[in-house]
């Protein structure tokens, strides 16, 4: 009896798997498409042209050329030879100044100024303390292909009432105020390289000066500088310094012949960021001290500085050198200064700096650092014993000054920027500042 399968039911099957049978494929073989043939050349063939001669009775042109006349203009801003101004301002001070200068340079170019500026009251017992200033002067330059000689001449002189008188005397209508009068010439010539691009860069200049005072002091001085730079191609550069100076100086009680001679040779090296420089200050004096050695002196020059970022840097000196000092010098920080007996050179036997620098928005610049210093011959200035209207140079034998300074500067275009400076001293003791005729004076006040 046959029985119908039931949907979904599963049933009993067998499934025979055989290992052994081998599927064999017959190869076929590869088309590949043949190359075209390519047309082969013909060669060289002739061809016949015909000519159809066309006769047209044309007369030829007569051509008749002219030059074209027309003005070409440089770019050029609009220049101004100078300018004059004048003015007027507290303290009774008037103001005038004036600057010519060529504004072609092919060869020669020159220039002149003016400038006068006097205060009829000063800031203490006003007519005591007035003061004067004029300034007239001149400078030229001759162009050649390579180089500039250029030279100077100016003339200059400064005027300043003593303001120390005792009021008592001052109310008196017969007293009059003494005005120390300092006038001065200088003269210069010189060579130097225009480009300051190529392996060498030089420049020299002789100058000559005459100063004198209302006092009895007289100062001339002859002097002679050089400087020339060396580049090349790699990271290395050099530089040599060389300055002569004879000056003779004169008061009421002497009448000097000062000799100063200095050589700067310096090399250096930068590496990535690090910058180095090495070299030596010699420098020649005859200034004479009690117990001096000798007069030539030899300093050495290391400096390091290292830029991590834009932002932050640092920077290392050690060194040493002489601070050339003249009456005109002198004059220039204290115009009272009375009769002299020494004038001497101030030595920095070594100075040690460090700090750090860096610039940030790309506007502001800073500068911040220590340094300590140790001179011989520091100068200062004393109140005379002898007269109270003048003062005196007096001089510390070893002194040690440390310095605290920061820079901080702001740039706000290409043409004008701001900078500012703080600088905080300390010495010690000056009882060892020493005037050679203190004790005199002091007798003679006495």
């Amino acid at each position: 009896m046959a029985q119908t399968q039931q949907r979904g039911e599963v049933t009993d099957q067998e499934f025979v798997i055989r290992k052994d049978r081998v599927l064999t494929v017959p190869a076929q073989p590869r088309a590949f498409e043949k190359l075209p043939v390519l047309p082969q050349p013909k060669g060289i063939e002739n061809f016949n042209y015909t000519l159809t001669p066309f006769f047209l009775n044309i007369p030829a042109l007569k051509l008749q050329p002219t030059a074209l006349e027309k003005q070409y203009r440089k770019d050029r801003r609009e220049l101004y030879p100078g300018f004059i101004r004048a003015g007027y301002g507290n303290f009774a001070s008037p103001l005038l100044e004036g600057r010519y200068m060529s504004t072609e340079a092919d060869p020669i170019n020159y220039a002149l100024r003016f400038k006068h500026q006097s205060f009829g009251k000063g800031p203490v017992a006003e007519e005591q303390s007035a003061e004067s200033h004029t300034v007239f002067g001149g400078d030229a330059s001759y162009f050649m292909n390579a180089a500039e000689v250029f030279g100077g001449l100016s003339w200059g002189q400064d005027k300043y009432s003593f303001y120390g008188v005792d009021p008592v005397l001052f109310e008196n209508p017969d007293f009059q105020t003494f005005n120390n009068i300092l006038n001065n010439v200088q003269i210069k010539a010189g060579i130097r390289d225009i480009e300051k691009t190529g392996p060498l860069s030089y420049e020299g200049q002789v100058s000559f000066r005459s100063f004198k005072d209302s006092y009895a002091a007289k100062e001339n001085e002859v002097g002679m500088n050089a400087n020339v730079k060396f580049r090349t191609e790699s990271d290395w550069s050099g530089e040599l310094g060389i300055a002569v100076y004879h000056t003779n100086p004169s008061d009421s009680t002497y009448d000097l012949n000062r000799n100063f001679l200095s050589i700067r040779p310096r090399i250096s090296y930068r590496y990535e960021d690090f910058r180095f420089t090495a070299g030596l200050n010699l420098v020649s004096e005859n200034d004479s001290i009690a117990g001096k050695e000798s007069d030539f002196r030899i300093f050495p020059v290391l400096k390091a500085s290292y830029q991590f970022a834009d932002e932050f840097g640092f920077f290392a000196e050690f060194s040493g050198d002489v601070q050339r000092n003249t009456y005109f010098s002198f004059v220039n920080e204290n115009p009272f200064l009375g009769p002299s007996t020494q004038l001497l050179n101030t030595i920095n036997n070594y100075k040690i700096a460090g700090g750090i620098e860096g610039q940030f928005q790309e506007v502001f610049h800073y500068r911040a650092g220590i340094d300590l210093s140790r001179y011989n011959q520091l100068h200062f200035f004393a109140n005379s014993l002898v007269d109270s209207s003048r003062f005196e140079i007096v001089y510390d034998d070893k002194s040690t000054v440390f310095n605290i300074n920061a820079e901080l500067g702001f740039r706000f275009n290409e043409i004008y920027t701001l900078g500012s400076r703080l600088d905080l001293y300390q010495y010690d003791s000056l009882a060892s500042a020493r005037l050679v005729t203190f004790d005199q004076q002091s007798s003679e006040a006495n």
